[in-house]
């Protein structure tokens, strides 16, 4: 399987000796999503019941003799500037992945990303500027060893590419990328994934 290197202007290619296996099934990929989209709630709505309204709680008219329906408080949801029935508390769920389905999917992630020939190798050690001009171009992850922070400073205000640390990298990371860019610094490390 061949990779690109990418070494400030220039580019070449690695030979890997892997075996990819990148079948997601929609399962994982609906699994995946779902956890995002979860995690990326705040969880901080509110609508306020019938105690929480300001207001009195007394009787708002009589008992009988009025012709209308009896009411015993003016809070109820059917009435003006009352309290919401049923309606949204706050919710702070965040919802995880197992570890073994993390290790999976990543792997199959990783590989589909090579298959497609999205996945690439950076020197960030070089002339990061130099690759200004290929990250920029589409939505790209770029994955860097956390002794490497300085040498990313460049990169890290182009508004297509998101960077990520190594240690932080899961399946929800990977997801809806074009290209992902992995530090040459961790490429042991990736290669560990991927067998």
């Amino acid at each position: 399987m061949k990779v690109k290197v990418l070494k400030g202007d220039s580019a070449k290619d690695i030979d890997l000796d892997i075996k990819l296996d990148a079948n997601l099934t929609e399962y994982a990929i609906g699994v995946l999503n779902r956890v995002a989209l979860q995690n990326l709630k705040q969880g901080t709505k509110l609508a306020k019941g019938r105690s929480e309204v300001r207001g009195r709680s007394a009787k708002p008219f009589r008992q009988k003799g009025t012709g209308n329906a009896r009411q015993g408080s003016r809070k109820g949801p059917h009435m003006r500037g009352g309290g919401v029935a049923h309606g949204p508390k706050p919710d702070y769920k965040k919802l995880g992945l197992n570890k073994k389905f993390k290790e999976v999917v990543t792997k199959k992630l990783l590989s589909k990303y090579m298959n497609d020939g999205n996945f690439s190798f950076v020197d960030l050690k070089e002339d990061v500027k130099g690759l200004r001009k290929e990250l920029g171009s589409n939505k790209s992850l770029v994955v860097y060893d956390l002794n490497n922070a300085e040498n990313v400073r460049p990169i890290r205000n182009l508004p297509k590419v998101r960077l990520i640390g190594f240690p932080s990298i899961s399946p929800l990371n990977l997801l809806n990328y074009k290209k992902v860019y992995f530090d040459l610094e961790i490429k042991e490390k990736v290669l560990e994934i991927l067998k």
